[in-house]
């Protein structure tokens, strides 16, 4: 059980406010969510990650490594550990190539790996079902020829005309180009929440919002910044958050524009 973020914006930009400042900052959720943390983004277009196995909150580096990344696409993740120890090969965000991948969810590991093939196998690192679910996925993807929205689809129906045991499914995922962003649970669907905010500071009418929202906002406009966020819970509250629908899956270009596509 875990709790994920995404954001893609129109240039390199920090995330200190979301780790640390929001009201519910990833810090306030890794105080119950304390088996490690993550951050991966893209430098010079190259896929980098940062993982702890300690927790966010008690993290001695934490602000040191946020204040450094600058990127248009950046995954972070807090973790609550079901399927594998607490150890940096089992810490989200994933990456492989240039893909970057975080999970919150539950998925037979055993099942996930009679469906993957061995060479998809042969690049697992962890225990974690969560990192066969982001292999099966790109299985899936090369099976259709590199398309990465239909390796979702692929990969998430087998998952759920196959697979007898599983919960969650929710996930963010990164090419370095889009950012993707997929919703499901059969339980437990109020936990296994996933939102997504257009933040364009420049059309936001700053007298209705905290002031802690009024500081970020006023600099994002300063730099011309606009970011489009993914976050399983609503990190501010006075905001547009918008919920994503159970079995719809998000992607998000350089344009910014939020797609939103019911695959189940």
């Amino acid at each position: 059980m875990c709790r994920l973020f995404g954001l893609i914006a129109n240039r390199p930009v920090d995330v200190s406010f979301s780790f640390y400042e929001a009201p519910r900052s990833l810090r306030l959720q890794s105080l119950v969510h304390k088996d490690g943390w993550g951050i991966a983004w893209y430098e010079a277009g190259s896929a980098r990650v940062y993982k702890e196995v300690n927790a966010l909150f008690e993290s001695r580096s934490g602000h040191s490594v946020i204040r450094k990344v600058r990127s248009n696409i950046i995954i972070a993740h807090v973790r609550l550990k079901t399927c594998g120890e607490r150890k940096i090969e089992n810490t989200h965000p994933f990456v492989y190539r240039n893909f970057i991948f975080a999970h919150n969810g539950h998925i037979d590991r055993n099942w996930l790996d009679t469906v993957l093939e061995d060479e998809y196998k042969r690049r697992i690192v962890g225990d974690t079902d969560s990192e066969r679910y982001f292999h099966l996925i790109l299985q899936e993807a090369d099976r259709h020829g590199g398309d990465l929205s239909a390796g979702i689809r692929s990969a998430v129906g087998m998952i759920i005309e196959n697979c007898r045991e599983y919960r969650g499914l929710n996930f963010v995922l990164s090419d370095g180009m889009r950012l993707y962003a997929f919703r499901y649970a059969p339980v437990d669907v109020y936990y296994y929440s996933l939102y997504y905010l257009e933040r364009a500071p420049s059309h936001r009418a700053l007298h209705t919002v905290s002031k802690q929202t009024r500081m970020l906002i006023e600099s994002k406009a300063i730099a011309g910044e606009r970011a489009v966020i993914i976050s399983s819970e609503r990190m501010t509250e006075d905001e547009s958050w918008k919920e994503i629908p159970l079995g719809a899956l998000v992607t998000v270009d350089s344009s910014l524009t939020p797609r939103l596509e019911e695959i189940l």
